[in-house]
């Protein structure tokens, strides 16, 4: 049997959703579920996975619908919310904790894409910040540039705007001077 709490990043559930036995407030799985098919036709996302994710850790729920809803928060955060990170942990998940699942194969299937999506993205951030760093980098020394032809010092000019060419090719300031 499964009392219902509060935790952290939750609210707390609905006195609806409650069935009552003895003295003690047990979740009814299956109006978890509606819910959360509610709340996601609705797109609210966030309670979706919320509600699903609580049905993955309630004990009391069917294996078989834990798994399921597991993998379908994963698949929320993948698809909906575009939270890579959340996705592979919700995946994870029900590799590690439904290994007697149908849900198992198809959460690892996920987990190859969603991996190689983070990759992917993981590198292009790394390129963009390195291209970032460069332009920043021939941005100073076209300043330099710039500062030596104020004090007439034409030689050093030159050399500071070839090393901003050299850094970044696209600068075309470097080139104008």
């Amino acid at each position: 049997m499964l009392v219902v709490g509060v935790s952290s990043g939750q609210e707390p559930i609905d006195e609806e959703t409650l069935i009552y036995d003895s003295e003690e407030a047990v979740v009814d799985c299956d109006e978890l579920i509606y819910d959360a098919e509610a709340e996601y036709r609705a797109r609210n996302y966030e309670k979706a996975v919320d509600l699903r994710e609580m049905v993955a850790q309630h004990k009391d729920c069917d294996e078989g619908l834990r798994a399921k809803n597991q993998y379908l928060a994963g698949d929320i955060y993948q698809n909906k919310l575009n939270n890579i990170d959340e996705a592979i942990k919700a995946y994870q998940k029900v590799i590690d904790d439904f290994s007697g699942s149908k849900y198992v194969a198809r959460a690892k299937r996920k987990l190859t894409a969603v991996t190689e999506s983070a990759a992917i993205r993981d590198a292009e951030i790394a390129r963009l910040a390195e291209e970032a760093r460069l332009a920043e980098e021939a941005r100073d020394w076209f300043w330099k540039g710039y500062y030596a032809v104020e004090n007439e010092e034409y030689d050093k000019a030159i050399l500071y705007y070839e090393k901003a060419i050299e850094i970044d090719p696209d600068y075309a300031l470097a080139y104008y001077n």
